[in-house]
């Protein structure tokens, strides 16, 4: 079950980084690098796709990759049947975005640094989006 909401959380970043870098397009008059307009559009695309990829892995197929999108097809599954579970979730994913980003600009303020919140909001979803995509061991 954490696969599927790690891609809901990842297609939230997505959708509100892409929402931000407009925002700070029009109303603020920064202009945006289309790095960070595509990474944020990849993330929004590829975590909503594998989210909405209905793949079913035959039993018979053995390894890892077969285990993984056997589990993440279960699991999301699971997941979509309880639309009120669901909309809570994007609700609790998007406070927890919101929520990461007034940490780093409390953090800003206490050493004095006036900051954009849009920005910040976006600085702080694109380290989440590291974290997806960090190596790690095993």
């Amino acid at each position: 079950m954490l696969l599927p909401i790690a891609l809901v959380q990842c297609t939230v970043v997505g959708l509100l980084g892409l929402v931000g870098l407009l925002w700070l397009r029009q109303q603020e008059g920064i202009e945006t690098p289309w790095e960070f307009i595509a990474i944020f559009a990849v993330a929004l695309l590829g975590s909503a796709g594998a989210l909405f990829m209905r793949l079913e892995v035959p039993d018979s197929w053995p390894g890892r990759i077969a285990h993984f999108f056997r589990g993440l097809s279960e699991s999301w599954h699971k997941l979509s049947r309880n639309k009120s579970l669901l909309w809570r979730l994007v609700g609790l994913q998007f406070i927890s975005v919101l929520a990461r980003a007034i940490r780093l600009q409390v953090a800003f303020w206490s050493l004095g640094l006036e900051t954009n919140f849009v920005g910040v909001l976006i600085a702080s979803m694109l380290a989440d989006l590291a974290f997806f995509f960090s190596v790690t061991p095993g």
